[in-house]
């Protein structure tokens, strides 16, 4: 073999190599810390749940932010597209935040929506920022974004993202093609590490007990009720100061 083409062909192999040894260097996915958010309007929702119009849940599910390994290139794997842009609408791999339809990339240090975008800009969600455990996807021809939503079943239950109780409290950021109707919620829980791409489920310690069953009591507090702008005040202030108190 010339000798040209060989130093070629060694380079080349020398350039994979450092490529895969860089992508088997970074960290393995997991989740970052989030500190409790203490919501005084929402105690201040449960002490008044008398004057807000009560429904039941039809049905209750999830939706995360799956942790995905970088690929060769440090960016999203080709395996792993569908599951991000198109079932789970978002996935985080290493500093980035891909979204989909339009499969943007962001830099995690440069936004402020870091577990993910909601259903847009608004008087009403003004940060468009996905909160564990506090963000529903509902129908918004029966609830309005930035509608709050009091389910005193979830009161206590313990969040998959960070292992702290929540007040039940949760707001109206986002939409979904599946979640019609009244009653019908879809509760985003924050960061998935242990992703399964066949069933599109979280296996993440904690998930499977986030749950309220068909028929559990709610509350709607009207988005223009002081308390439910109170309530996203105090979400939107803890976002802006780096998602923290």
């Amino acid at each position: 073999m010339p000798r040209l083409k060989l130093v070629v062909l060694c380079a080349a192999a020398l350039i994979w190599q450092t490529n895969s040894a860089s992508a088997e260097a970074q960290p393995a996915p997991s989740k970052r810390a989030l500190p409790a958010l203490n919501a005084p309007s929402c105690q201040q929702i449960e002490a008044k749940i008398g004057s807000f119009a009560a429904e039941e849940i039809s049905k209750a599910t999830q939706y995360f932010t799956p942790l995905f390994p970088p690929g060769p290139d440090g960016g999203l794997r080709a395996e792993d597209r569908q599951s991000c842009l198109k079932v789970e609408g978002a996935c985080i791999v290493g500093r980035y935040l891909y979204t989909g339809p339009s499969q943007t990339r962001y830099e995690l240090d440069k936004v402020r929506f870091i577990f993910g975008k909601g259903s847009g800009v608004s008087q009403y969600n003004t940060t468009n920022a996905l909160f564990p455990c506090r963000t529903v996807a509902a129908d918004a021809n029966h609830y309005e974004t930035g509608t709050a939503i009091y389910i005193p079943s979830f009161k206590g239950k313990v969040c998959p993202q960070n292992g702290q109780p929540v007040d039940g409290c949760f707001i109206v950021g986002d939409t979904g093609t599946a979640i019609k109707g009244n009653g019908r919620f879809d509760v985003f829980t924050g960061e998935c590490a242990s992703y399964d791409g066949a069933t599109h489920s979280c296996g993440d310690p904690g998930h499977a007990e986030f749950t309220v069953p068909a028929g559990a009591k709610f509350y709607v507090v009207p988005r223009i009720d002081p308390l439910a702008r109170d309530l996203r005040m105090e979400i939107d202030a803890f976002i802006v100061n780096g998602w923290k108190p």
